[in-house]
């Protein structure tokens, strides 16, 4: 134990968050991510994608669901997960 920090508990506590995660899980196709979710075609990928719901009323969603770049554009603003699997890069 160092300080207030009981290593053992936090170990036990990563088992079980580990334990509870979603098996199938693909941020990027929207596979056990969170929200509400529609499959749709996707432009990007040209593989059928689960979006966040409220995308699909947006008024640019005809125009980005032909078009690879506006279609990340959009899905970014509307799905944190995907924008974080698809444009962030973590440097060590």
């Amino acid at each position: 134990m160092m300080g207030n920090v009981n290593i053992d508990e936090i170990l036990r506590e990563n088992v079980r968050r580990n334990r509870s995660r979603v098996v199938d899980y693909d941020p990027i196709r929207g596979v056990g991510c969170l929200g509400v979710r529609r499959e749709v075609d996707s432009p990007d990928s040209h593989l059928p994608e689960l979006v966040p719901e409220a995308m699909l009323d947006d008024r640019c969603y005809i125009a980005a669901s032909g078009d690879a770049v506006g279609w990340v554009k959009l899905r970014s603003l509307y799905d944190f997960e995907y924008w974080a699997a698809k444009c962030v890069k973590i440097k060590d």
